[in-house]
């Protein structure tokens, strides 16, 4: 997700250094760990689920808020650029994708068994909501539910199980989705591509990217609905903010630095964010809009 945090990681690493800053990336073997919140010295600037799970359900106090940046990147049921289908009406009795984690909730599950999970597992049924909120508030759109279509099994890019997350090499993006764009590194769009759906949902560029190259579109953006905003989460460990308050404030000003360049900066800006997605820097233009770069600051703020 777009954010000025990987910027000032990128780009003003010397300013972190001077201030006695020095980041790491979670190691593989930490997957669990990144959404158990009982990291001592951690930030995370990324989705608001995985920091919700963590406040509601595990370990209530362990992450402090300091900052959320509203996206309004086009999310919504994508089809192939020559299909029949263009309004959500005729979405009835099409096929549409659906992860396993949006099918969980979409099918209802156990408290107790949620409860049980690890870490890693819980927080994935959490993001299953994003897919889930996505295909029911389109298909309402026309008055439908997902009993008027038929919903196919199929991975998106962050259905990830705990052992292909142990597996990769890093906790980057870069490491974890491997070439979304493409039927090679999506099962998504290898499903839409190849017939076995009529529709696949996305809120990330590598739609856009799909879109930019001809094979696919939005049947409906719902960016003017703002109730389907997101917010990019930027959390701290709490011990952290406790015992050294003067690191929080750093990385703080330094990111609010990096704010302000990446206002300056549209392509750089782009390129980076594209890089760390493995997507093209117009992908983030066309998803985000012309001028997602001036609206990264981190703030607490309506």
């Amino acid at each position: 997700m777009p954010n000025a945090f990987i910027l000032a990681i990128k780009v003003f690493e010397q300013e972190l250094a001077d201030r006695g800053v020095h980041f790491s990336l979670l190691p593989s073997s930490n997957s669990s760990t990144h959404f158990a919140g009982d990291l001592d010295a951690y930030f995370r600037l990324g989705g608001e689920i995985p920091p919700l799970m963590t406040q509601g359900l595990r370990a209530p106090g362990s992450i402090t808020l300091i900052g959320l940046t509203r996206l309004r990147g086009m999310q919504g049921l994508f089809v192939k650029t020559d299909s029949q289908i263009s309004n959500p009406a005729d979405l009835k009795g099409k096929r549409v994708a659906m992860a396993y984690n949006a099918r969980m909730l979409l099918d209802g599950f156990d408290r107790g068994e949620h409860l049980a999970m690890n870490p890693w597992d819980q927080t994935m049924v959490g993001l299953g909501m994003w897919e889930l909120r996505c295909i029911q508030n389109t298909l309402a759109l026309a008055g439908l539910t997902t009993d008027d279509v038929e919903l196919v099994e199929v991975k998106n890019p962050w259905s990830i199980t705990l052992a292909e997350a142990e597996s990769a090499t890093t906790h980057s993006p870069r490491d974890l989705f491997k070439n979304t764009s493409t039927a090679e590194g999506n099962p998504q769009v290898a499903a839409l591509l190849s017939g076995e759906v009529d529709a696949m949902f996305s809120f990330l560029p590598y739609a856009a990217e799909l879109a930019q190259r001809g094979e696919a579109r939005i049947v409906r953006n719902l960016v003017p609905r703002t109730e389907d905003d997101y917010m990019s989460t930027f959390g701290v460990s709490t011990p952290l903010v406790k015992n050294h308050p003067e690191v929080v404030q750093a990385v703080m000003d330094v990111t609010l630095m990096a704010a302000k360049w990446a206002a300056e900066h549209p392509y750089e800006t782009a390129e980076i964010h594209a890089e760390n997605l493995r997507v093209s820097p117009e992908s983030f233009w066309i998803a985000y809009g012309p001028k997602y770069h001036k609206h990264l600051t981190p703030s607490l703020g309506p």
